[in-house]
C-alpha cells in the first residue's frame, strides 16, 4: 500500500467542528465513498483485525492513503503488531480514523474506516461525540469469544496462562452495548421509515488462534457458507443469542465471520470488508438521508 496525493479537490474529506474527526465528502461522486465504524469492547481485538483485514484486502485490490501522514501512521503501528508488541488502545474521541482509496473498474473508491474506542462503546453520552457516525452505512462489530460464558469459563483461565497472555476481554460486545449504539444513531440521524436501520453490520469473531478455537467453525478450509453457519451456532452456544436476534432485528442486513491473523478462506480477515465493500451495499433509495 503506497501513499499518494488525494484525488482532487473537491474529493477531499470534511472535518467535524466538535469532535476533529475526518468525515466522508458530500460531492459530486458521493456515491462511491463508502465509511464504516469498528466498534468492540476494550482488548476484543479489533485493532489487529482491522489492521491484518486491510493488509489483507490489499493483496487484491490497490489501496492507497490519500492524506498525508497516514502511511507512516500504518507502517508504526503494523510493525507493533508484527514484531508481537501489545497494540495501544484505542484513544478515546475522536478514535482512529483512516481513509483509503480503493482501486476500481473507472475511479477510485474511497473508504472512509473509523475504529471507536471500547472504553466509549456503552456510553451514549460519549458514543454521541463520535459524529462519524452519523455518516456511517456499515458497521463492524468485533466480538471477543472469551468475553462470553461458555467460552470465558471453559478456556479464559488456558488464554491467560498463555507466554505471552493472549489478555481475552472481560465481557463481549453485547446488548447494552447496542442499546447504546441505538441511542447514538437517534440523536444522530433520521429515523428510519421501517424497523430496521438500511445498514449493513458484520459481526466479527476473532482470536479464534488462541488455543485452537477455530477447530469448532467446521473443518479446516470451510465454505464461506459454512463457515458463517458454524459461526452461528458456535455464538448460540456460547451466549450470544439474544444479541443474534437483536442485530436482525435492528439492520438491514447481517452477516457472521469467523477470524483469526493466519486465517485464509472463509476465515480470512478481510472477508468482512470484501462483503460490506461489495455484496452488502444498501440500496440507495434505502440509505439514510440527514439535514
Amino acid at each position: 500500500m503506497n501513499s499518494r496525493p488525494a484525488l482532487s479537490a473537491d474529493s477531499s474529506p470534511g472535518v467535524c467542528a466538535n469532535c476533529h474527526q475526518l468525515l466522508p465528502a458530500v460531492a459530486s461522486h458521493a456515491s462511491s465513498v463508502r465509511s464504516l465504524a469498528v466498534l468492540g469492547v476494550e482488548r476484543c481485538g479489533k485493532t489487529s483485525w482491522l489492521m491484518r483485514g486491510i493488509t489483507q484486502f490489499a493483496v487484491e485490490r490497490r489501496v492507497a492513503f490519500p492524506l498525508d501522514g497516514q502511511h507512516a501512521a500504518w507502517q508504526s503501528l503494523w510493525r507493533l503488531l508484527e514484531f508481537g508488541k501489545r497494540m495501544r488502545p484505542t484513544p478515546a474521541l475522536p478514535g482512529t480514523g483512516w481513509c483509503l482509496d480503493v482501486a476500481g473498474e473507472s475511479a477510485p473508491r474511497r473508504i472512509y474506516i473509523y475504529e471507536i474506542s471500547g472504553a466509549d462503546c456503552s456510553d451514549p453520552g460519549k458514543l454521541a461525540r463520535y459524529r462519524a457516525l452519523q455518516h456511517v452505512d456499515s458497521l463492524v462489530l468485533v466480538v471477543d469469544p472469551f468475553g462470553l460464558p461458555w467460552a470465558r469459563d471453559r478456556y479464559g483461565e488456558a488464554a491467560r496462562s498463555m507466554r505471552p497472555p493472549a489478555e481475552p476481554a472481560t465481557s463481549a460486545y453485547g446488548e447494552a452495548h447496542l442499546a447504546a449504539l441505538m441511542q447514538t444513531l437517534s440523536a444522530l440521524r433520521l429515523q428510519p421509515t421501517g424497523a430496521r436501520w438500511p445498514i449493513a453490520a458484520a459481526v466479527v469473531v476473532t482470536k479464534l488462534d488462541v488455543i485452537g478455537l477455530f477447530r469448532h467453525f467446521a473443518s479446516k478450509d470451510p465454505s464461506a457458507e459454512t463457515a458463517e453457519g458454524a459461526c452461528r451456532e458456535r455464538l448460540t452456544e456460547w451466549g450470544f443469542a439474544n444479541m443474534m436476534r437483536a442485530l436482525d432485528l435492528r439492520f438491514l442486513a447481517v452477516r457472521y465471520f469467523a477470524c483469526y491473523p493466519q486465517g485464509t478462506g472463509a476465515f480470512s480477515a478481510a472477508n468482512p470488508l470484501r462483503w460490506l465493500l461489495a455484496d452488502a451495499r444498501v440500496p440507495a433509495n434505502l440509505r439514510m438521508k440527514n439535514d
